[in-house]
């Protein structure tokens, strides 16, 4: 899906862009897709509110599902 498409598809999905402002994805250290709306820019911070405890709470499933964590239990300081 390109830029275009992305758009589009978050404009039909939601009606509108409004609440968007940056998206920017990393993978093993390099930048694998950097976007930004209603002139913000990837350098701009942002306040990103309750957003960060959902997408980390996909990320601890995703690594105990592959086996990176014994469980979700397991202390921070081990890892």
């Amino acid at each position: 899906m390109n830029k275009e498409q992305l758009h589009r598809y978050i404009l039909q999905s939601t009606g509108n862009e409004s609440n968007i402002c940056q998206i920017h994805a990393i993978k093993d250290g390099s930048t694998v897709y950097d976007d930004c709306w209603h002139g913000f820019k990837t350098e701009d911070a942002m306040n990103v509110n309750s957003v960060t405890e959902g997408v980390m709470a996909l990320l601890a499933g995703i690594a105990l599902d592959r086996g990176f964590i014994r469980s979700v239990d397991q202390k921070v300081m081990d890892l």
